[in-house]
């Protein structure tokens, strides 16, 4: 409580960040947002440091500070705009489920903030986390058991919210004119939301506008080979905001495999769904604990060359098992096709007892992603099957 005293610089800043605002919640967004992006995360523990937070009036005056200082910071600001803020001490996932029964100083590695009477069911912030928007922990600080410690000092054990894996999704669309070389020039977008947009924003946060460029053809690079970035552009990372969205355009050399005058394109390859590939030993003795359950969807609407017709196709596929969904879904058009990818997982934790049960369901996704889609270059009086029931 002593480091958490108020000064006339402290009310200053509040007072101007806050400036015009009257609701509680986009008070403590402004208050968020300044010390997430004003304050640097510097993690030092030396001596009583390792667990006394730095007076708030020092950490405004340095920038920078470790998760308590950073909390504490929060917490000083809340006050003074009025808005109670809750320092809570959590164990994040990698460190493990805290076993509370007995007290020790070593339970928790890092601490948060909660403001309980914010909104329906308050909100917790994570400040540390750059690239996590307002009212959104990270992966790491989901689900957890936490201390949550009020001002008058007394403890209460709680848990952080979770995200569900439709809330941590990402929808990647390729909208692709293919031509009969097998080259083809691609509109892409990706939205992505969540942890899933956090996760994919920590990889380009503080790049340059080259560094992203690069990074995008990397991407691209990865799921249709001979590929070279026309152009890019990203919305959400800077304010961060859910979601992240990236626009991009590119042309592929070779993006449909020539065989004979036949093109062959496969679109698992572009969907890159490679989780099994992680889990290929026969036994396994622990758990698996994913970071996070989502939702990954993927769309390619192709426009095929003049005189081309599809001779063989990745047909409408689906499986729904314990550990999520997997489904597939062909829609043919006159002048060319869709295909959408959905993979679901909708569970964090898979028990080694169910490891086989596991296995089998990302295999079963595998081997229906190496499903073909072949054009020819043919008409027929009669239209093929798959456009007859579109007539």
């Amino acid at each position: 409580q002593p480091q958490m005293a108020i000064n006339e610089d402290l009310e200053s800043i509040v007072g101007q960040i806050t400036a015009g605002i009257t609701d509680d919640h986009e008070k403590l967004r402004a208050i968020f947002e300044w010390v997430r992006d004003q304050v640097r995360y510097v993690a030092v523990s030396i001596g009583i440091g390792g667990y006394q937070p730095h007076p708030v009036s020092e950490t405004m005056r340095n920038k920078y500070g470790d998760c308590k200082d950073m909390t504490t910071l929060l917490c000083a600001m809340g006050k003074v705009a009025g808005i109670e803020v809750y320092q809570a001490l959590i164990s994040t996932k990698p460190n493990g489920i805290p076993d509370t029964t007995l007290p020790s100083a070593v339970h928790f590695n890092h601490v948060i903030a909660y403001a309980p009477f914010v909104g329906d069911k308050g909100v917790w912030m994570d400040a540390t986390e750059k690239t996590a928007a307002f009212g959104q922990l990270p992966w790491y600080d989901q689900g957890m058991p936490v201390l949550l410690v009020t001002p008058e000092g007394s403890g209460e054990i709680a848990i952080t919210p979770r995200l569900t894996y439709m809330e941590n999704r990402s929808e990647m669309t390729w909208r692709i004119s293919l031509q009969k070389s097998g080259k083809a020039y691609i509109d892409g977008q990706i939205n992505a939301y969540g942890t899933m947009a956090n996760e994919m924003r920590e990889k380009i946060y503080r790049a340059t506008e080259s560094e992203i460029e690069d990074w995008m053809t990397i991407y691209i690079e990865e799921r249709a080979s001979g590929s070279d970035l026309i152009a890019c552009d990203v919305s959400g990372l800077s304010p961060v905001t859910d979601s992240l969205s990236i626009t991009f355009a590119f042309e592929s050399s070779h993006f449909a495999r020539r065989v004979a005058e036949n093109l062959i394109i496969l679109p698992g390859e572009i969907a890159r769904f490679d989780l099994a590939d992680y889990f290929k030993n026969g036994e396994r003795m622990q758990d698996i604990v994913l970071q996070f359950p989502s939702l990954r969807q993927i769309n390619l609407i192709v426009d095929l060359p003049a005189g081309y017709m599809i001779s063989e196709y990745a047909r409408t596929d689906s499986m729904v098992s314990e550990f999520g969904r997997y489904k597939r879904t062909f829609s043919p058009s006159l002048d060319g096709f869709s295909i959408l990818y959905q993979y679901e997982l909708i569970n964090e934790r898979i028990p080694a007892l169910k490891y086989r049960d596991f296995q089998t369901f990302l295999q079963y996704i595998n081997i229906r992603d190496l499903d073909e889609i072949a054009m020819k270059p043919e008409f027929k009086d009669e239209l093929p099957d798959y456009l007859r029931d579109m007539n």
